[in-house]
Order: C-alpha cells, then sequence, then structure tokens
C-alpha cells in the first residue's frame, strides 16, 4: 500500500489493521467494517471504510479493506508527486487543489482541471472564451512548429 501521508509503499499484513464492525441494520451481521493503520513510515494513521457484501456474496479469502466497495475515508484527500519547478506556479496551485478536492467532490476537480486547461491554451495564443473554440484550434493547427504529438493531441 502507498501511504497518503508521505507517499512511502509498505508491506501490510492482516494483522496491522484494527477494525471495528458496525451494525446499521437490526440484523446480527455487521453491515459496514472501520479499519485504521498507521503508516510504517511516517507513523500518520490511514482510515479505510467498506460496506460488507450481503452474506451470499462474502469471499473469505479476500480481506475487507481489498473488496472493491472499500474506501479510505482519511485523509480525505492524498498527497501527490511534487510537480515540476518548470510548470508555472498558477497551475501548480490549481493542480494541487485540483487533487485536494477530487475525493470531495469530483466536479469542482474537473472545473480546476478545465480552468489549468483553458489557461494553458490561452498562454499558447488560442485565444477565445469557449473552451471547445481553443481545443478545436489546437487540433486543426496547421503550423508544423505548433502541432502537437499524436498523444497530446487524443488526450485533448
Amino acid at each position: 500500500m502507498k501511504c497518503p501521508h508521505c507517499m512511502v509503499v509498505f508491506h501490510e499484513g492482516p494483522s496491522d489493521w484494527s477494525s471495528v464492525e458496525i451494525k446499521t441494520e437490526k440484523t446480527s451481521n455487521p453491515n459496514w467494517v472501520c479499519m485504521a493503520i498507521a503508516c510504517l513510515d511516517c507513523n500518520e494513521l490511514i482510515v479505510n471504510v467498506a460496506r460488507r457484501l450481503p452474506e451470499p456474496m462474502v469471499f473469505p479469502l479476500i480481506p475487507v479493506r481489498h473488496l472493491p466497495i472499500s474506501e479510505t475515508v482519511f485523509p480525505t484527500s492524498k498527497k501527490h508527486e511534487p510537480i515540476s519547478e518548470d510548470v508555472p506556479n498558477d497551475f501548480r496551485v490549481d493542480y494541487s487543489e485540483a487533487i485536494d478536492v477530487l475525493s470531495i467532490s469530483p466536479k469542482a476537480s474537473a472545473a480546476l482541471s478545465r480552468r489549468i486547461l483553458q489557461s494553458i491554451l490561452n498562454d499558447q495564443g488560442y485565444q477565445s472564451r469557449d473552451l471547445v473554440k481553443q481545443i478545436e484550434a489546437v487540433l486543426n493547427e496547421k503550423d508544423p512548429d505548433r502541432v502537437l504529438p499524436h498523444t497530446l493531441r487524443s488526450s485533448i
């Protein structure tokens, strides 16, 4: 697992996690499991929550935290790899914020990402208030010195 605090990869075993089972319905089976572990490198807390599958679908050999319905709830955002100093500060700030809000609001993250793309295109001379027109201008570029490589063209 990669620690969301320090980005160091560490290997944890099932006994390294502390867990609490939580019942939310009037059944004998718990509906939720809350699991916590401290990073073995930075000692910061990581908390996951998982909804238990209905009994017939439970896979006893798969630890709950590895089920696809498990989610990290703390920390709410992950650190990310350092952004190159070659990237202008305005873009770095917006990119960091887009990463920070992704788990809370994907729409807000997308809006920040769109803002970054539009700013980059403006800086490259594709001036328009309409992002679609800017993208079309980039994709229809005829100047061989300004034509983007295929991988970037397909990403845009």
